[in-house]
């Protein structure tokens, strides 16, 4: 939907700079006068100038929303993680211990048989300074 959007985007700006260049400025004629008897007709200088603006603010206001409604959908998209980001938030997480060993995780059998509770590892959150 998002890629849609962007075409219409595209096409509208295309479409909004050709209608500008195409306006006539107030200087262009002699004193904005075409000659002749159709001065006031659809096609004269005035009558183009009248469509052209029209069809400009038409297609401006046609612009904005699509710019207001692809705002819309892209916040609301969910982004993508990259694996780097996954890599490097696995590796502050602190490590899970395996629920299957029980509190015997935390201890090493020495040769008589019995256990030694060993110190805890460090894990890389609890290095960092604050």
């Amino acid at each position: 939907m998002l890629s849609v959007l962007l075409g219409l985007h595209f096409a509208l700006t295309l479409a909004i700079i050709g209608l500008i260049l195409l306006q006539k400025h107030d200087s262009d004629g002699a004193l904005g006068s075409s000659g002749g008897g159709a001065a006031s007709g659809m096609f004269s200088v005035r009558g183009q100038a009248n469509i052209l603006t029209k069809s400009t603010a038409i297609l401006m206001t046609i612009f904005m929303i699509n710019c207001l409604v692809m705002a819309k959908i892209a916040k609301n998209k969910p982004t993508k993680v990259s694996v780097i980001d996954k890599v490097a938030n696995e590796s502050i997480l602190p490590a899970k211990e395996d629920p299957n060993r029980g509190s015997a995780a935390n201890s090493e059998q020495t040769t008589d048989g019995k256990s030694v509770p060993t110190p805890a590892k460090p894990t890389p959150k609890d290095s960092v300074k604050k």
